[in-house]
């Protein structure tokens, strides 16, 4: 029973996660990523800074989008209902992630790029994270995301920061 289980849950984390998968499926290959720094209108420069590339934030939509869904299984489910957030926001990092690493070259300006999507999608990951803690009967008092182990904080969220530290740091050298 528990195998069938586990394979339940990684099937229904697969197909939350493959619309984000679907969105990201050319991101590694973005022009942005070999751009030279051109101005501020060529680098989609902002008031606050560059903006995500259109498919970061068609993950963030997506993940939003999933929110009503697993909480009202949480409405319905009771105690003893699943905790989904944590295996889709993972899922949904890992392939980010991937993503990342499969970028072959990288200008200053597409460092730039690089660093402002991730920024984004650790924002929208930590939001959402802390709103399954917060909203979980079974959430610790450590701020660890229900169904991610004892004491786990939201993992997905925390490798990002690792991530996006270890770019900014590349950055300014």
């Amino acid at each position: 029973l528990a195998q069938v289980e586990r394979q339940a849950r990684a099937l229904v984390t697969q197909c939350c996660a493959q619309p984000a998968a679907a969105a990201l499926a050319g991101y590694s290959e973005a022009a942005q990523w070999t751009r030279a720094s051109q101005g501020a209108e060529a680098t989609g420069l902002l008031a606050g800074g560059l903006s995500p590339l259109p498919s970061i934030t068609a993950v963030g939509e997506h993940l939003f989008a999933l929110m009503p869904q697993l909480e009202q299984e949480r409405r319905e489910g009771g105690q003893e209902q699943v905790h989904w957030l944590p295996d889709i926001l993972d899922a949904v990092v890992d392939t980010a992630i991937q993503k990342v690493v499969q970028i072959r070259q990288l200008t200053q300006a597409g460092a730039q790029q690089l660093i402002a999507d991730l920024e984004y999608l650790h924002k929208v990951t930590d939001a959402i994270g802390r709103e399954a803690a917060q909203g979980s009967p079974v959430a610790g008092a450590g701020g660890g995301v229900a169904g991610a182990g004892p004491g786990t904080e939201n993992m997905a969220a925390a490798r990002l920061a690792e991530v996006l530290a270890a770019l900014t740091f590349l950055a300014s050298q």
